[in-house]
């Protein structure tokens, strides 16, 4: 909180016009002061942009001007600019060192901001020049609070207020460290002395509301609302806060007023009388609603945004053929929102399935308008989906020009470069898209998912952080930042989110689970067990716990303890899935292979549509040495679970061994068209066709293409994938530092070896070729290796290497 302004607005004009009688009569100090004049006549007129414009002359005229740097930066403060204020902050800062006031400010901002460090840089500096003034004394000790330096602030703080005992920024750090001790009734008492004495602050009418929240006084919170609406008529945000007071109480009509006094304050705002017609649909009815939408369009001379909330309404009540006649009644007027009316039912065509309806009005409606971002969005999109992404990248250009900034754009132009295989320049377009949409939680993680597939997970967790910080409440972006910091063993990071978890409302137990998977990472299980324990305890808290704690009993050595608590789960509940697995996994874990197959199978005859019961039963097959068994588990698998992917690629993994490679591919291209971000999907895919078809053109050209998504990846598998088929393909060059990080990251593979060597072979260095080539074989032997061959014949048309001797 800022608390209370900071020094007056000074008096600038009479002291300058003394300077400027000295100076002559066209001076420049004489023409400042006359704006600094005419500045402050505004401001005292509440002319507040004319005011700035004057102060900004006046800066031009004079730009060292510090008295004048500080009423402009006070002036924007008061019109909300506060951004703009801080810049002539620190430039009053840059000429005047030695100034108290601007550096008392700017450290309030940066507390404001959460930027700590610059903070207290303000207020040290503050501090020492002046170290008895209550402003100097109050944000210093704000500052110490926030760093959890509690004595000296609370030192500071009352150093402030001994001087002026109603000194609002050091009472509130007093107030709030009252509050943190639990003496909610002390910290009322100092906050209705410091409103009284102030009454006219909202940030401190605020801080009563928010007591009265703490002290669970709903009534006296809703008063408090309602005296700062009244004191302070024309702000919008208290009286949002008191119409859902209102409606939570059900006093719908009181609600009611305060969004129409909101339109009232926000006239030309669509938004503010669209939220007056929503209350009115969800409290009144459809009908009512309409109504209200009606009345709007026939008052709007714009009416397009009111008859699009009506359509939408319309659509959400699957009124479709209403919302239709609408539609088609713009379209035939040809006037406003004749376009965007074609875009709405061009996207409930794509919505349906229907592609060549939805392809036909967008061709439609970029005749009409070459620049329509959201057909072009559209068009890109199906582009896309066709594999066409040279179209789609141009497409997606025309509207990037338009709207650099439009986040559904950039987004599809990332995918688009990166299935194109231009790996760094698709990157950069989900990371502007993070930026542009301000870390919107699935824009961020969109950018997170492509990072841990490139195996950067460093950024993927600083993605997730900032995206935390914007988002703090947002469940699933901590639950994937605290796993994430889990998965690097950050265990103090991962605690940190946890703690934030625990804000949340019913988050506690999330917390408690992050906070003992970190005591688990540690190898804390006595503390960890305590946790998980505590919330298997509760029924409603159970399910998301057993696995962990059993893990946990079994890292802890106390594997009879984890089998009587699956066994009390099983008692009560006999056809609990995640017990039934856990119990046959504590069997497996214990040595009983025979006892985990028959729980396994019993669980796989109960539960069929389970994937990962086949997989599990596929293992214990395989390490039993019937290789027919294991197969036959996974195609029992495929057909119970309606051709699970995961399953299918372990079909076609099969296939591919068995030397079965159409049925593999099969396979693979049947995964890869549901799944067409799966990297894994597209190597296998990619791999097989070249290493299979590559004397097909088309085949080869289309495994080029696929493996081309995978340039960015770290993964040295994928790695050779992308270099075999750029060498396939005949780009030697292109294909040989993919092919070198691969063979140094897998020096044992013999068909990397071999890869690297055939490409050294066609690039002319025959040493290179040879020391593959050769390596290979010997890596090769006793095995089956097809390639032997083709590496024998390289390497007899190599030339001989160089007698040495």
């Amino acid at each position: 909180m800022i608390g209370k302004q900071v020094g007056k607005r000074p008096v600038l004009a009479a002291l300058l016009l003394g300077v400027a009688v000295l100076a002559g009569c066209d001076s420049v100090e004489e023409r400042v002061a006359k704006h600094v004049e005419r500045a402050e006549g505004l401001v005292a007129e509440g002319q507040l942009e004319k005011a700035i414009l004057e102060y900004r002359n006046a800066i031009r005229l004079d730009a060292k001007n510090v008295d004048v740097l500080l009423a402009l930066a006070k002036t924007l403060e008061e019109d909300g600019r506060f951004t703009a204020a801080v810049r002539h902050y620190i430039t009053a800062v840059e000429h005047d060192a030695q100034n108290v006031d601007a550096r008392v400010r700017l450290a309030q901002y940066m507390l404001v901001s959460n930027d700590i460090d610059r903070a207290l840089e303000y207020a040290d500096r503050a501090y020492e020049l002046q170290p008895d003034d209550p402003d100097v004394l109050a944000v210093r000790a704000s500052v110490a609070y926030q760093m959890e330096n509690k004595a000296l602030a609370l030192r500071l703080a009352s150093e402030a207020v001994a001087i002026e005992p109603l000194h609002a920024a050091a009472n509130v750090v007093l107030i709030t460290e009252r509050v943190e001790s639990g003496n909610l009734q002390e910290a009322m008492a100092m906050a209705d002395a410091i409103v009284e004495s102030e009454p006219n602050d909202l940030s401190l009418q605020l801080l009563k509301l928010r007591l009265f929240e703490m002290a669970e006084r709903p009534e006296a919170a809703l008063k408090q609302l309602e005296i700062i609406v009244e004191r302070f008529t024309d702000i919008v945000t208290p009286r949002e806060a008191l119409a859902q007071a209102y409606a939570r109480i059900g006093n719908n009509e009181g609600a009611l007023e305060q969004l129409r006094a909101i339109v009232e304050l926000e006239p030309q705002s669509v938004e503010r009388k669209l939220d007056v017609v929503q209350f009115i649909g969800s409290t009144e009815g459809l009908e009512a609603g309409i109504a209200a939408l009606d009345t709007l369009i026939e008052e709007a001379e714009e009416k397009w945004p009111f008859r699009e909330a009506k359509i939408a309404a319309l659509m959400r009540y699957d009124r479709e053929a209403e919302a239709m006649e609408i539609l088609n009644t713009i379209i035939a007027e040809g006037g406003e929102g004749a376009i965007e009316s074609k875009v709405m039912i061009a996207r409930m065509r794509l919505t349906e399935g229907d592609i060549e309806a939805g392809q036909a009005l967008i061709d439609e409606i970029i005749a009409q308008d070459e620049t329509n971002v959201d057909a072009l969005a559209m068009r890109g999109a199906l582009e896309i989906e066709r594999d066409d992404y040279d179209a789609a990248l141009e497409t997606l250009r025309i509207g990037l020009a338009v709207e650099p900034e439009d986040v559904r754009l950039l987004l599809l132009s990332g995918r688009a470069n990166l299935l194109n295989g231009n790996d760094a320049l698709g990157a950069d377009q989900l990371a502007n898209a993070t930026r542009v949409s301000d870390y919107r939680a699935d824009v961020s993680q969109e950018y997170v998912r492509y990072l841990l597939q490139r195996g950067r997970v460093d950024g993927a967790e600083a993605v997730l952080s900032e995206t935390a910080r914007r988002a703090p409440t947002n469940r699933d972006v901590l639950m994937a930042l605290a796993e994430l910091r889990l998965r690097l063993e950050d265990w103090v990071g991962a605690e940190t989110v946890a703690k934030q978890m625990r804000e949340l409302d019913g988050g506690a137990d999330m917390a408690e689970r992050v906070l003992a998977a970190s005591l688990t990472g540690q190898e804390r299980f006595e503390e960890s067990l305590s946790i998980l324990s505590g919330l298997a305890n509760d029924a409603s808290s159970r399910e998301q716990t057993m696995t962990a704690l059993v893990q946990s009993m079994v890292a802890a050595d106390k594997g009879a303890d984890a089998e009587a608590f699956i066994g009390r789960v099983l008692q009560e509940d006999p056809n609990n899935f995640q017990a039934r697995m856990l119990q046959a996994s504590l069997a497996q874990n214990a040595g009983d292979e025979a006892r985990a197959r028959s729980l396994f199978e019993s669980i796989a005859q109960d539960f069929p549509t389970s994937a990962e019961v086949y997989f599990i039963l596929y293992r214990i097959r395989l390490a039993e040495g019937d290789t027919a068994a294991a197969k036959a588990v996974i195609e029992r698998g495929i057909e119970a679970t309606d051709g699970d992917l995961r399953l299918r690629m372990q079909l076609a993994s099969i296939a591919e061994r068995e030397g079965r490679f159409d049925d593999a591919i099969a396979q693979y291209e049947a995964v890869f068209e549901a799944e067409p971000n799966s990297l894994v999907a597209a190597n296998n895919l990619a791999s097989t066709l070249a290493e299979h078809r590559a004397d097909d053109p088309e085949e080869l050209a289309r495994a080029k293409k696929i493996a081309l998504r995978l340039k960015g990846t770290n993964v040295p598998h994928m790695k050779d994938t992308v270099g075999w088929t750029l060498y396939l393909a005949g780009d030697y060059g292109e294909a040989l530092p993919y092919l070198i990080e691969a063979v140094e990251a897998l020096p044992n593979s013999a068909v990397v070896n071999y890869h690297t060597g055939m490409t050294f072979a066609a690039l002319g260095d025959g040493v290179k070729a040879r020391e593959y080539l050769e390596r290979a074989l010997q890596l090769a032997e006793g095995t089956v290796f097809p390639h032997t061959e083709v590496v024998e014949n390289t390497l007899s048309g190599l030339p001989a290497l160089p007698d040495t001797q």
